[in-house]
């Protein structure tokens, strides 16, 4: 029942991702050759340029502009289990105590009455 409920809440959290984007920007070089870039914080990319950063964001540059959308914890919302929170571990989103980050959590068994 856990995995199922952490699966659910995987989905819908990729579904409502964080975005950002940018236009290409362009520059003359001294050689009057005209360069196309993306910036993304203060640095430089060329178009075809992907990356991941610690942030938890897919990045790509491409003729269009920027493009950024987040991954793992920056995927978006989540709504933990009474007695839970999220927190970011290397991007990967995990549920722990809400009293001890230290342990995971262990939500309560559904009272199930027949």
């Amino acid at each position: 029942m856990y995995l199922q409920v952490f699966t659910l809440l995987t989905l819908v959290t990729c579904a409502l991702g964080y975005l950002a984007s940018g236009a290409i920007e362009t520059e003359t070089n001294k050689w009057g050759t005209v360069i196309s870039f993306c910036t993304y914080k203060g640095i430089q990319f060329l178009p075809g340029s992907e990356w991941k950063t610690t942030e938890c964001m897919d990045c790509s540059c491409s003729e269009s502009g920027l493009h950024c959308q987040g991954f793992g914890y920056a995927a978006g919302a989540f709504g933990p289990p009474e007695g839970c929170k999220v927190v970011n571990d290397a991007c990967l989103v995990r549920m722990v105590d809400a009293e001890d980050e230290l342990e995971d959590c262990a939500p309560p068994e559904p009272n199930i009455q027949e």
